[in-house]
């Protein structure tokens, strides 16, 4: 049945329709300014990080950083309920999004950074004591022992030392910090990906013609990039893993990105799908005529 001919009546009306949507965008809005941006810039603490005198300060920065988020989202919406009519919804949406984050952006670098982890904090563990008892029958080569950990603690307080968090207090799982597998990283990350992918699709309905020959080119790449996700995240693990990532943080990730982008246009335009992706699908119709056999039915 056509979606035209479809009973809709469970989806209300068009003015329902309509509420809920203002509803939906005004929650968003305000989970945005009054958490997301101040987290962002002051995250929380792990349990004894930070000087217990300046608990004030940080407290006052973090709600001045809330203010100015809602101030910012305050003056984006009406921005862009300003030129609804003179651009249309989308274009003049997408206005006041770029508003907000040049607010914000701006919001940030002035507002102070909070760092209190002193200049003379060990750069790594040093005089290590540590026992093993062996547990489910297990036995420990080792019982006990003294050293130096390779692992740097400044290291394990941004980044849950490479992916693990620490197991001492649950208030490790406020960690916000990349790669901690938090709940906050979790959210962080899945937002960032969901705001990304919004941002993305709203550029997509922009059509000021000016401003369409500065976006088309800008999207290009990126439509390249993400019909082969699967290629280039394999490579990027691949050459992580290697001798050959033997970069700093920023120069290998700006060597990763723009190596990325240029592949995936040259290969989608030469080729076209990605090759791996090319294989799984090989694969996965392989296997759906081996179940549907000759006559194209599924196998009993």
């Amino acid at each position: 049945m056509y979606l035209e001919h479809a009973d809709l009546s469970l989806l209300g009306n068009r003015e329902e329709n309509q509420d809920r949507v203002a509803i939906a965008n005004g929650d968003g809005a305000a989970f945005i300014a009054v958490y997301v941006v101040p987290f962002a810039k002051y995250p929380a603490n792990p349990p004894s990080v930070g000087n217990p005198e300046t608990i004030g300060y940080r407290t006052e920065l973090y709600f001045g950083m809330i203010a100015i988020a809602i101030v910012a989202m305050i003056a984006s919406i009406n921005l862009g309920r300003a030129f609804a009519r003179r651009w249309g919804n989308w274009n003049a949406s997408l206005a006041g999004g770029l508003m907000f984050v040049g607010l914000v952006g701006v919001a940030y670098s002035l507002m102070p950074t909070i760092n209190e982890l002193p200049d003379a904090f060990p750069a790594a563990l040093t005089g290590v004591s540590w026992t093993c008892a062996g547990s489910g029958g297990g036995a420990c080569g080792v019982a006990a022992g003294t050293g130096d950990a390779d692992i740097p603690v400044t290291e394990i307080l941004t980044f849950g030392a490479d992916g693990t968090t620490p197991t001492t207090t649950m208030w490790w799982l406020a960690l916000q910090a990349p790669h901690t597998g938090t709940p906050l990283d979790l959210l962080h990350t899945t937002g960032t990906a969901v705001a990304l992918l919004g941002a993305l699709l709203l550029l997509g309905h922009v059509t000021v013609p000016g401003l369409r020959r500065v976006i088309d080119p800008v999207l290009a790449p990126l439509a390249a990039a993400g019909s082969m996700t699967l290629t280039l995240y394999t490579a990027h693990i691949v050459f992580m893993s290697s001798p050959l990532d033997d970069f700093d943080a920023v120069p290998g990730y700006v060597l990763q990105v723009v190596t990325a982008l240029l592949f995936a246009v040259v290969w989608r335009r030469l080729v076209g799908r990605g090759p791996l992706e090319t294989l799984v699908t090989r694969a996965a119709h392989g296997a759906a005529a081996a179940v549907e056999g000759p006559s194209g039915r599924h196998g009993a």
